[in-house]
């Protein structure tokens, strides 16, 4: 007879650890675009200081002459890509941080319930692997690109907009703000679903490893269980019993969507997986 070791306290715990990591890198990456936004300002205030009419209107007609607009826009782009640089790397580093230290606790989890060793460790290039794992048919260097083409294009577009009205050099410095502000939401939420996915990858992975060593192992689907979660995933969640529990490498499947992935975070859904914040439980089988 079997007796069923449920990982369903130790798995909510590695997700609290996992989003304080989250929490701190996202803090991380505002200091970055904040000291952005003040380099930003400093190179228009330059030119306000040395172009602006008397009533401090800096016209697109004054920018265009010589040089002024050409150098004025490799500046931005400058100081922008250098952002972009340091909160790529920062997510990166979280990331890999993230696959490391869930595949090791899970592995540990596994070894205390089964009460045996699981042999072998991560490889770096299977790290690598995970984070750039196609996610709706993009990899995270893919995102994070987009993601620098698109801020680049927003600061011009901002820029010249000022400049085709006249904006004084307050109204230009607020829209820059709106705009870096826009960006660093946007750059945290890839941090969370991207350290999410990372994390279910790596459990699911390291389950996998035992599996594959003779550990007998199920899994479930766990909602976060609030007011942000989705219906249909609450709907998914399935608090484990012999019924609804589903073999380590079957999918789940959202009848809602059509999304289904080995793990919450990987259903190749859109509406599943940005922001999703549910998780797998996994359940250890030992003789009594």
């Amino acid at each position: 007879m079997a007796k069923q070791n449920n990982l369903f306290d130790e798995f909510n715990k590695l997700q609290r650890e996992i989003d304080k990591i989250a929490d701190k890198t996202m803090r991380q990456i505002a200091r970055e675009y904040a000291n952005a936004l003040e380099e930003t300002r400093n190179i228009i205030r330059k030119r306000y200081d040395k172009y602006a009419n008397e009533d401090g209107e800096l016209t697109y007609e004054e920018m265009t002459k010589y040089t002024r607009k050409k150098n004025l826009d490799a500046e931005l782009v400058a100081a922008v890509k250098s952002t972009h640089v340091s909160a790529s790397k920062l997510t990166r580093e979280v990331l890999r941080q993230t696959y490391k230290n869930s595949f090791t606790t899970t592995q540990k989890f596994i070894e205390e319930t089964a009460e045996r060793v699981i042999r072998g460790q991560v490889k770096n290039e299977v790290i690598q692997e995970a984070l750039q794992m196609p996610v709706s048919g993009l990899t995270l260097n893919d995102r994070l690109e987009r993601r620098r083409r698109y801020i680049i294009g927003r600061i011009r577009e901002t820029v010249g907009q000022g400049l085709y009205k006249g904006e004084t050099y307050s109204s230009m410095s607020k829209r820059l703000k709106e705009t870096l502000e826009g960006d660093v939401e946007k750059a945290e939420r890839i941090v969370r679903t991207e350290s999410h996915r990372v994390m279910e990858k790596s459990k699911h992975d390291s389950v996998e490893h035992a599996v594959n060593q003779g550990v007998d192992m199920l899994k479930y689907w766990m909602s976060s269980e609030d007011e942000r979660v989705r219906t249909s995933h609450n709907h998914m969640d399935s608090k484990y019993s012999e019924e609804n529990a589903i073999l380590v490498n079957q999918d789940f499947v959202n009848g809602n969507t059509g999304g289904k992935g080995p793990t919450p975070g990987q259903l190749g859904v859109a509406a599943d997986d940005i922001n999703c914040r549910c998780i797998a439980g996994y359940v250890v089988n030992t003789e009594e």
